[in-house]
């Protein structure tokens, strides 16, 4: 089976359903840039945010590997499995996975919130 960064590597272009790679890979970790370094128990994280369409949005890595490669950003990210980040993201913030770059995608808030009650309920890992 694909791994989250794998899928988005061999999706043809305009082909990515972010949404339905955010529920299927709910349990890969994602990197989320932060700011500041963090401690053991998140202390100090610091996430990145971008404004785009009138919205916040939380950025994000398909995988800390990818983050590095970037390095337009540089410092540190933390890893955590995509159901964690949508379920600590506030109610008006949407995300966007590898920013600028034509394996990734965003999503506005909406559909975060969406994506966040459907994660919510009880599932097998």
């Amino acid at each position: 089976m694909k791994d989250f960064d794998q899928a988005l590597r061999t999706a043809a272009p305009g082909t990515i359903d972010g949404a339905k790679l955010l529920t299927r890979f709910a349990y890969e970790q994602l990197a989320v840039p932060s700011g500041a370094p963090v401690g053991e128990h998140l202390e100090g994280f610091i996430p990145a945010i971008v404004h785009r369409d009138g919205a916040h949005h939380l950025v994000a890595f398909s995988s800390v590997q990818r983050f590095h490669d970037e390095g337009r950003l540089g410092g540190e990210a933390v890893a955590m499995p995509v159901r964690e980040v949508l379920l600590r993201m506030p109610a008006d913030v949407g995300i966007v996975i590898n920013p600028g770059s034509s394996q990734g995608f965003e999503l506005g808030p909406d559909v975060v919130a969406t994506l966040r009650e459907e994660l919510a309920r009880p599932h097998d890992e």
